[in-house]
């Protein structure tokens, strides 16, 4: 478990100079895994159209999937996790809103 913020990412930020293909898998992959969340809960549910909705949303869930690893032993709790999948949920709902700006065309 590891309940110290940045105490991972900054390990794997220091691995990107020796093994960078592991490092971008474990930085990139916990932001982009959650960024359909961030896109398709908005898209899909008119009353989650605001930023903090999405977000408090994504982070109750990602809270519940951390904790469920913790209990199952199946993974481990790392806060680090939990600051990158909601990175990943806000950039979901950034191209949201990118594409909310897009004019449609009514035919």
């Amino acid at each position: 478990m590891n309940l110290v913020p940045f105490k991972t990412i900054s390990s794997q930020l220091r691995l990107l100079k020796t093994i960078p293909t592991i490092a971008v898998k474990n930085l990139a992959g916990n932001i982009v895994v959650f960024v359909p969340f961030g896109f398709l809960l908005p898209s899909g549910y008119e009353t989650m159209r605001k930023c903090h909705k999405t977000f408090l949303a994504g982070l109750l869930f990602i809270f519940v999937v951390e904790t469920v690893q913790l209990a199952s032993m199946l993974g481990s709790f790392d806060i680090d996790d939990i600051i990158l999948n909601c990175l990943g949920v806000l950039g979901g709902y950034i191209i949201f809103k990118i594409f909310g700006k897009i004019p449609h065309n009514k035919t």
